[in-house]
């Protein structure tokens, strides 16, 4: 069953903007992989230093596979360094979606 998957960053204070930039560019590359429907990048209109990515997963496996080793990136490390703490996931049962 396809998942809806969130992640939530929060950022060092006023680094939202420059993470936002940053993931807009690396979602790119998420949404080309096979098993990733869509991905979007968000930065909450509150809190410039609270962005989230929101996908859909053929499975949350897929999901944690893909992650897993967009994690051990050396390439991730700039983005990384971007944060206040790990990224925190949810993943839930994907329901509908209408365009």
């Amino acid at each position: 069953m396809p998942v809806l998957v969130t992640v939530e960053f929060a950022t060092k204070p006023g680094k939202g903007p420059t993470l936002a930039k940053a993931l807009s560019n690396a979602i790119k590359v998420t949404a080309s992989n096979p098993e990733c429907a869509y991905a979007n990048v968000g930065l909450d209109e509150d809190n410039a230093n609270h962005a989230v990515i929101q996908m859909v997963w053929s499975s949350s496996d897929a999901h944690k596979a893909y992650s897993a080793k967009v994690m051990n990136d050396p390439k991730m490390a700039p983005v990384m360094a971007l944060m206040a703490g790990p990224p925190k996931t949810t993943y839930y049962n994907h329901v509908a979606h209408e365009a």
